[in-house]
């Protein structure tokens, strides 16, 4: 079968709306001073932007063929079916552009699909990409594929993901088929945020209902009236790779300590999850945690930023029902009342253990904010 590259793609109406949104989140999420490899290049207008927005200093631009009209001297072409190429004879470049193009390779083989992008992940610091999803409707080969191999976006995401330690959700935007893709960062190693600025703070409003309860925004902590309710902060933070994570931060007197049993609490719920999925328990497919990772301040627990939970009905066990399905209520009761092992306590129940809410984002419904129950606290004396 002869291959060509898609001349017009930015020309269609279900592209050329949303390239320039697609652009300025790439130029917010690419460190400044990148070398990238762009595969399926088209006619180079998404890395011709990058360039001329001073992000990214040299691109090398694959696609079948060249069609490239948006020239620039730091452009160099590569032309062939990048599954043909060896991975470890590419160039070398910090990230990767792989943007529409991973659903055409899995219509092609799955398989092979899979392992490029693990080399890809392997050999390169970061990956950007987005691709076609479940909620577009069509005839396309690609679409029909997806049917044979999973039931969801989240399932998908979350197998071809799988041996990705980190996945931040950039954007999600509208696309053919009356549907949504999503565009994500994806690394394979962790690194430490050591390195960040602080870009917002809020505190959240007091009440005993998650419907009373909300973020607000503030410039200064010490202009307050008086201290935040709970005894916390939240902070957004952004990295110096251009990444964006999420800071709740505990004020004097609640210990570390409080912050250490959240980590260890959400691991324990996210090793719990893991081992329900490798079962083969697919009712749990789209369920997943936030991501918690290592902060150097330890009166922090910080997060990957999860922007669709911005827009999200989250809740806390109690209004569970009011907001999901029965189906969804049953099984997110059970996941709450699922018993884990504990280091100081033995086998516990997640509820009884921690105050924690669901979230239906982007990728399924999401756990989130495991926060010691007042029990828990003052039984370890903190």
């Amino acid at each position: 079968m002869t291959r060509a590259a898609q001349r017009g793609y930015y020309n269609l109406a279900s592209a050329g709306s949303t390239v320039a949104l697609r652009i300025e989140t790439l130029a917010q999420a690419i460190p400044v001073g990148s070398m990238i490899l762009d595969i399926g290049c088209n006619d180079g207008l998404i890395s011709a932007s990058l360039i001329d927005l001073g992000i990214v200093q040299k691109s090398y631009c694959n696609d079948l063929e060249n069609i490239i009209t948006h020239h620039r001297p730091q452009m160099e072409f590569l032309g062939g079916d990048i599954l043909a190429m060896p991975v470890e004879q590419l160039p070398k470049a910090n990230g990767v552009l792989l943007l529409n193009v991973l659903h055409h390779l899995i219509g092609r083989s799955l398989d092979k699909a899979r392992e490029f992008l693990e080399k890809l992940l392997s050999n390169y610091e970061f990956v950007c990409i987005d691709f076609g999803s479940f909620s577009e409707k069509g005839e396309w080969g690609w679409r029909k594929s997806y049917e044979n191999h999973w039931s969801s976006d989240a399932e998908m995401w979350d197998d071809l993901f799988k041996n990705v330690s980190w996945r931040f959700k950039l954007l999600r935007y509208p696309t053919q088929g009356k549907g949504h893709r999503v565009l994500w960062k994806l690394y394979r190693e962790k690194y430490s945020p050591a390195s960040f600025k602080t870009i917002g703070t809020f505190v959240k409003t007091s009440g005993s209902w998650p419907s009373d309860k909300n973020l607000v925004p503030v410039d200064s902590i010490q202009a307050l009236p008086e201290p935040p309710p709970g005894g916390v902060i939240f902070e957004k933070y952004l990295s110096n790779k251009g990444d964006l994570f999420w800071g709740k931060r505990f004020l004097p007197p609640a210990h570390p300590s409080v912050v250490r049993l959240e980590y260890e609490i959400w691991a324990a719920a996210k090793d719990s999850l893991l081992k329900r999925k490798a079962k083969g328990d697919r009712k749990f497919s789209h369920f997943g945690m936030y991501e918690l990772v290592p902060f150097p301040r330890a009166d922090t627990v910080c997060a990957i930023y999860e922007p669709d939970l911005v827009e999200a009905s989250v809740v806390h066990f109690q209004d569970w029902v009011k907001f999901f399905d029965a189906k969804d209520v049953y099984l997110i009761s059970a996941f709450a009342a699922r018993a884990i092992k504990f280091e100081k306590l033995g086998r516990i129940q997640i509820l009884n253990m921690a105050d924690f809410q669901a979230a239906d984002g982007w990728d399924g419904i999401r756990f989130l904010d495991f926060e010691p129950n007042l029990w828990v606290r003052k039984l370890f004396g903190k």
